[in-house]
């Protein structure tokens, strides 16, 4: 076996799980346990908690109590979003089709909630929808869950940091700033006031807020809590 041979295969072993996930169809990368520890970067601390390998502050939380009697359907989502970053291995329709795949989660707890006035992980789940919606280009849809979300919990922020994303990406500045500016009233987080900065700077060059062009995207593999701070 050549030098070179060796040195490619020694590379490819380096790189590890996403490699492999992109050799396969999404459907197969998207299979497996979530528990495994490989997905645990992935997780917010709620899901986290439920797995063998939980730190010992989160392994011993009440999460039902903390969050309602609806959260005994959250495995649903924690599935789901566990396995989202293996969607960015891939690229078109198949990375679309694979977020809107990891959708389905939260979907699924929504629309099986039995108290959702009450579940307090329901405005998360709201962005967290609206979120992917955004990654895959799907703005107006993506307003539809993020107003959801804001009307369940008017101060959970990462609602109106992923809202202000999609004007961002849609060149309405003005609706963008609003969003921020409506964020800010409920907490003086460090994502909002960088949305903000880079408002103020678009406006200084120009922006009218009515252009539907492409624009720079702030999107990424993370989930609107990781960016806010997780639950």
């Amino acid at each position: 076996m050549s030098r070179r041979l060796i040195g490619f295969i020694l590379c490819i072993n380096a790189m590890g799980i996403s490699v492999v996930h992109a050799q396969i169809p999404w459907q197969e990368a998207l299979q497996g346990d979530w528990h495994d520890p490989r997905y645990a970067s992935a997780l917010p601390p709620f899901c986290l908690g439920l797995t063998p390998h939980a730190p010992p502050q989160l392994k011993n939380v009440d999460w039902k109590k903390r969050y309602g009697g609806d959260f005994g359907f959250i495995n649903h989502y924690c599935n789901a979003r566990a396995k989202r970053p293996v969607c960015y291995n891939y690229t078109g329709k198949a990375k679309k089709a694979c977020l809107l795949r990891t959708m389905e989660g939260a979907d699924y707890n929504i629309k099986h909630a039995k108290r959702p006035d009450s579940y307090k992980l329901m405005p998360l789940l709201y962005t967290d929808m609206g979120y992917v919606y955004y990654e895959v280009g799907e703005y107006g849809k993506a307003l539809e869950e993020l107003y959801k979300a804001i009307k369940h919990d008017k101060r959970y922020l990462a609602s109106y940091v992923v809202l202000a994303d999609v004007y961002l990406e849609t060149k309405e500045y003005d609706k963008a700033m609003a969003a921020v500016e409506e964020g800010l009233k409920y907490g003086s987080h460090r994502s909002l006031l960088v949305r903000k900065e880079k408002i103020e700077s678009l406006l200084r060059e120009g922006g009218n807020g009515k252009s539907a062009d492409e624009g720079d995207s702030q999107s990424s593999s993370a989930s609107p809590a990781d960016k806010v701070g997780a639950e």
